[in-house]
């Protein structure tokens, strides 16, 4: 009984240990989770109040204390890493009187390579160390303050507790306090930097901002300062353009009288060298202008209706006595179906072709020149048109073909002692192409070979696109009532001309054989005679091979019903005299150009009294003028210079017109209040009242008459800002000096429709050029 209680107790006694032992137990895991909640509570707070915080120094702080907080201290310091030399520097200490002694302890375990242990393995580190002036044992615990890629720092802590007195969970939350701390920190200098570069960046614009402010002073004083130099420019050009021109005008003007007077041949001779020689001065004159124009963009493209032919014809009146003067063949071509009408700017076309054209006669000794227009595409709007410029003159070669396109520059400098020039015409040209949405190309084949004609040669070709006028009327004229079965014969020196002329007969339903040797005209058209076609008309060129008077007699004499028309090439007298001798019955003008072949062929059947249709019978003979016509014509010549005076007045009355003369503007409103005027010649710059505000006062007085005079300005000024002043003065037209006879005429039939043409004008098709 007794044996079996003990047993039971001590059953129980073994069974309440175990309950203890379990009990103690899960009080010890309670205490673990509680010391887990409160570290976590605190490591949370901790974290608020570091990241609420973008000061360095209060981050340290906070932390040092709670370090303190946790452990026995006897100080504590924070050494954080210096950005810019990489050194360990201290930053906080508690208390300030253990600076100095963390700054001892900093280099012993520096020695001891316990500052790198810590760093490199990113652990903390516990070691006893002695304070030398109290001479007591104390414990160091290193914490170093790791980011996450980098370290930034080192804490120190000073206690009295013995290392084993210091539990490891304890130096695990005092290495997350660090580590908290650290990333705090480095955010707060992430923070002060970001505010140190927005600073920068804020100096920095407002530096900016100040030298953009002055640069923009600057370049306002420099704009200012070239602007008026440009104004300077430009006064200089058009002073330096009136002051060249008036003389000018009077030597070329004079030299045009002088050669209408009866001169013996070595007066004649030295007649020429005085107009070369101006006129040389002029294309000089022009050039510059035009260059320094252009180079300051004083350039404006203009977008008017124009007639091309007419551009043309204008081209070809002006480089046609060099032309008969080197002995040269110019062909000049425009496609039969091209629009007559365009929109574009008719000056600076006319300006290009005149440069290339001069510039292939300058070099071309022997053959022909070739003006040609081509259609490259066309819509109902717009037209695309290929103008070339060909000769058979020296060629370029290759190496310098991109050369001559700059200023001043010439394939071969030797050329410019030989032919003369600025090299300043192909720039021009190149560059008002380019204004006007094109690019002048050239090809040459010299050293490559010959080209079509067998001689060596060069084309300068470019391409322009211009709009058509509104309500253009491309209706196809039907020329088949007037020609009906006709076909002609032409027989012409060059082979192109041929071509060319061949292709405006067909464009008029005429079917066409050209030869380009007459030396067996006779059984060339006895051939053709016998033949089902109806060969009615013959043209023939007098330069032709084979061409002479007694073979042509014999002709005539055997195809009496045929109609002979004589090419006569311009300015030779002797092919015009010998056209009328033989008596063609009707002679034409080389170039040729479309109207003149149509006009010479209707004269030919008018005279010939071969067609007398419903269209021919309603056309009029055009009025020729005469000296009593132009008698009629009352002209006011408004001039100050002497010279000018007497050559213009000279000009006008020597073509039969009436003239007064007024000195200056002053006068001119008095002569006009005191007789009616056709026509008023003005000149711009004059003294006492110049010819802008005389015609702005014109016009005025003409406001409540329905009667308004044409009036031209006639000035040496010749920018394109002095033409479009006289327009907005109210003038209609302008004409630059030096001018010429024949320039000065056709301006004059323009404002008072007269027309120096002694040939019948059977039709008034509208057939130009």
């Amino acid at each position: 009984m007794t044996e079996s209680n003990y047993e039971g107790n001590n059953s129980y006694d073994e069974q309440l240990k175990i309950l203890e032992a379990q009990n103690s137990s899960l009080n010890d895991r309670l205490n673990t989770i509680q010391k887990v909640v409160e570290d976590s509570r605190f490591l949370n707070d901790l974290q608020e109040r570091l990241w609420l915080s973008f000061d360095v120094n209060l981050i340290s702080q906070v932390m040092l204390q709670q370090i303190q907080g946790l452990i026995q201290t006897e100080g504590c310091a924070i050494f954080l890493v210096d950005e810019q030399t990489y050194e360990f520097v201290q930053q906080t200490t508690i208390p300030d009187n253990y600076k100095d002694y963390f700054e001892i302890v900093m280099r012993d375990i520096v020695k001891k390579g316990l500052f790198a242990l810590a760093i490199n393995q990113n652990t903390f580190v516990v070691e006893n160390v002695r304070n030398e002036e109290t001479e007591e044992a104390n414990t160091l615990i290193l914490l170093p303050m790791n980011t996450t890629n980098k370290t930034i720092g080192m804490v120190f802590a000073i206690t009295k507790l013995k290392q084993l007195e210091i539990p490891n969970d304890l130096i695990l939350l005092l290495f997350r306090v660090v580590t908290l701390s650290a990333f705090a920190v480095q955010s707060a200098n992430l923070y002060e930097n970001l505010n140190k570069s927005k600073d920068e960046l804020e100096k920095a614009n407002l530096y900016l901002e100040e030298q953009v402010r002055k640069r923009t002073f600057e370049l306002k004083l420099a704009k200012e300062a070239a602007e008026q130099a440009s104004r300077y420019k430009s006064e200089f050009l058009a002073n330096m353009s009136h002051e060249i021109r008036t003389p000018l005008n009077g030597i070329i003007g004079m030299a045009e009288l002088l050669a209408g007077t009866k001169i013996d041949p070595e007066q004649d001779e030295y007649l020429d060298a005085i107009t070369a020689s101006g006129n040389s001065l002029l294309e000089l004159i022009n050039d510059i202008l035009d260059f320094s124009k252009i180079e300051a963009g004083k350039v404006d493209i203009e977008k008017i209706e124009f007639n091309l032919r007419d551009i043309l014809k204008s081209v070809v009146n002006t480089v046609i006595f060099k032309v008969a003067q080197k002995g040269l063949e110019l062909i000049c071509f425009t496609p039969p179906s091209s629009p007559e009408m365009l929109q574009g700017d008719p000056a600076r076309i006319r300006q290009i072709l005149v440069n290339l054209v001069g510039n292939a006669i300058k070099f071309t000794n022997t053959g022909e020149i070739i003006l040609e227009i081509e259609i490259e595409d066309e819509s109902l709007e717009e037209i695309t048109l290929l103008f070339s410029v060909i000769d058979t003159g020296i060629g370029i070669p290759k190496d310098k073909q991109k050369d001559i396109f700059e200023a001043f520059t010439q394939a071969d400098g030797s050329v410019t002692r030989k032919y003369g020039g600025t090299g300043l015409g192909l720039s021009v040209s190149y560059k008002l192409a380019s204004l006007m949405g094109g690019e002048i190309k050239v090809e040459s084949p010299l050293g490559e070979g010959l080209n079509i004609n067998g001689e060596i040669g060069t084309r300068f070709y470019f391409s322009l696109k211009f709009q058509k006028p509104m309500g253009m009327d491309n209706k196809k004229d039907d020329f088949s009532s007037i020609f009906g079965d006709l076909c002609a014969l032409t027989i012409a020196k060059s082979k192109t001309n041929i071509n060319f002329i061949g292709r405006i007969l067909l464009h008029y339903g005429i079917d066409s054989t050209g030869v380009s040797n007459g030396k067996d005209i006779a059984n060339v058209l006895g051939r053709l005679s016998q033949s089902e076609k109806k060969y009615k008309i013959v043209l023939i060129d007098l330069k032709a091979p084979g061409i002479n008077e007694t073979t042509l007699k014999e002709v005539f004499t055997i195809y009496k019903d045929i109609m002979f028309v004589s090419l006569v090439q311009f300015g030779n007298k002797d092919e015009l005299e010998l056209s009328e001798k033989l008596g063609f019955l009707h002679h034409i003008t080389k170039p040729v150009n479309q109207s003149d072949i149509y006009n010479g062929i209707i004269n030919s059947f008018y005279r010939s009294r071969k067609i007398k249709d419903e269209r021919i019978g309603k056309q009029t003979a055009k009025k020729v003028c005469s000296q009593e016509d132009r008698k009629e014509v009352n002209i006011l010549l408004v001039e100050d210079n002497l010279v000018n005076q007497k050559l213009s007045m000279r000009m006008l009355q020597k073509s039969g017109y009436s003239v007064t003369l007024a000195i200056n503007g002053l006068q001119a409103i008095d002569a006009i209040s005191a007789q009616k005027f056709d026509l008023i010649l003005m000149d711009v710059q004059m003294p006492v009242m110049d010819g802008f505000e005389a015609t702005r006062i014109i016009r005025i007085d003409e406001s409540n008459d329905n009667m308004r005079i044409p009036i031209v300005a006639m000035t040496a000024h010749a920018l394109h800002e002095d033409r479009k002043r006289c327009m907005d003065a109210g003038m209609d037209d302008y004409i630059s000096k030096p001018i010429k006879i024949a320039a000065l005429l056709e301006m004059i039939e323009k404002w008072t429709n007269v027309r120096e043409n002694d040939l019948i004008n059977i039709t008034k098709q509208n057939i130009s050029t």
